[in-house]
């Protein structure tokens, strides 16, 4: 009898410490974020694991900095934060280890629909291969469902194995509209070799969006994006949430992007004056 309690407890042991593949160590994050308490960035780093409650964690630092305007910060706070992936499973862990919340589960197929522990729904419309640095992962793309409707353009979110939500570090939008207050996009992911390029656009000292009249819209936009600034531009660019550019050219008064063929995501328009000053607008294609 022993032996048989020994062989359990060893068996449940093992099954709990198992490897975690999500976030290798030495992964590191960069997010941008827009909310009515104003811009901010979120940089993360894994540090290793931990065991809680008897389970293996991966470790991470987490660090909020939130900007009066786009190059001046006013608040910074860091904390450390934990995940743990088990049978499929992707858990946010409380840091004595009290709660596991489900964070998303990767057997998910194409029309399953998924409760996360926030009692958001969601339902998975796609299920495809993303390369990134060369290495495939497997993406899943799931959109909101608020009052049993399905919600379509910026509602929807991709989240890919091992880097979690590209519009935000694991988060979901767990809001129905009209109330949505926050917005994420990753500006940067190191992990081994895979890499997404960009940067945390609002730490850059030549970013001059807060100094400036800007405005960009209709925002969501479905076909044309019309510009209004009283700062006189040369360029400008667009990029997609993974920071790669869609297109780019001279930039004049009378400009009007075409959008119309751009994917339902979110965008960042980045323009450029003969400085090399920047301004940056974040917008939606529905």
């Amino acid at each position: 009898m022993k032996h048989l309690i020994s062989f359990i407890f060893c068996t449940f042991l093992f099954c709990n410490l198992h490897s975690q593949t999500f976030a290798p160590i030495g992964t590191k994050w960069g997010y941008n974020y827009s909310s009515l308490g104003g811009p901010g960035s979120i940089y993360l780093e894994s540090l290793g694991d931990t065991i809680l409650q008897g389970r293996t964690c991966r470790k991470l630092s987490y660090k909020d900095v939130r900007y009066r305007s786009s190059d001046f910060p006013v608040q910074m706070s860091t904390t450390t934060v934990y995940y743990h992936e088990r049978n499929d499973s992707l858990f946010s862990v409380s840091q004595g280890g009290a709660k596991f919340n489900l964070l998303f589960r990767y057997n998910l197929n194409v029309n399953d629909t998924f409760t996360n522990y926030l009692k958001a729904q969601y339902l998975v419309t796609r299920i495809s291969d993303t390369v990134i640095s060369g290495q495939t992962l497997k993406k899943w793309e799931v959109a909101l469902i608020c009052k049993g409707k399905v919600q379509t353009g910026f509602h929807k979110l991709n989240f890919v194995e091992k880097l979690g939500a590209l519009e935000g570090f694991i988060g979901w939008d767990d809001f129905c509209p009209p109330v949505e207050t926050t917005y994420y996009e990753i500006c940067s992911f190191i992990s081994g070799n895979i890499s997404v390029g960009g940067k945390c656009i609002y730490s850059s000292t030549q970013d001059i969006t807060e100094k400036i009249k800007l405005n960009i819209f209709p925002n969501p936009v479905h076909s044309g994006l019309t510009i209004e600034s009283d700062h006189v531009f040369t360029a400008y660019q667009i990029s997609d949430f993974t920071g790669i550019i869609i297109c780019k050219g001279v930039y004049n008064e009378s400009i009007k992007i075409d959008v119309s063929n751009f994917s339902t995501g979110i965008y960042l328009l980045q323009l450029t004056d003969n400085e090399k000053q920047t301004a940056l607008k974040k917008f939606f294609v529905n």
